[in-house]
């Protein structure tokens, strides 16, 4: 009796740990995740989206068009960015979307797009660094001898930042 009651304490503690972790996690998701609810009108503002042809990218520059936002996106596939702005400034009416060449990975790219972005761009209001990628078992090497995804996803992104941040408003 006495060892059944133990078991019996036991299991309504790890019912009730496993029950807390869940509510945590949920009220951990309700305020940090989500869909963006702001309406604010975004005319006026150059947006640069980077990785804008698909999944979160995609969605943030269909929005940031809706608002008015006169939208830069920079991806590596010319062709599929061109895809992309044709269908969001159909939907939307914003025809103040453009497309140029970035690849994350080469610095060469990064400066050539920046260069790009000062020589145009009287200001830069938002930057969104969404483009990235994952080798996990296919490691390659970028033009510069880095490992890709680190490439890509922090030097590229941190010299792109540090190229542009004269132009923010």
């Amino acid at each position: 009796m006495l060892f059944e009651c133990c078991w019996l304490n036991l299991l309504a503690a790890v019912a009730a740990a496993a029950f807390g972790l869940v509510a945590l996690i949920v009220f951990y998701a309700k305020i940090t995740c989500g869909v963006c609810k702001s309406t604010k009108n975004m005319k006026g503002k150059t947006v640069i989206i980077t990785g804008a042809t698909s999944g979160i990218g995609k969605e943030t520059a269909r929005d940031l068009a809706k608002r008015g936002a006169r939208l830069i996106l920079a991806c590596r596939t010319v062709s599929a960015a061109e895809e992309v702005k044709a269908e969001i400034s159909n939907e939307t009416g914003n025809k103040d979307i453009e497309v140029r060449r970035l690849d994350l990975g080469s610095f060469e790219s990064v400066r050539e797009f920046c260069k790009g972005i000062l020589a145009s761009e009287k200001q830069l209001d938002v930057l969104v660094h969404n483009a990235g990628c994952a080798e996990t078992f296919n490691k390659k090497v970028s033009p510069d001898g880095i490992e890709l995804t680190l490439a890509t996803n922090h030097y590229g992104p941190f010299l792109m930042t540090n190229l542009l941040i004269g132009k923010k408003n």
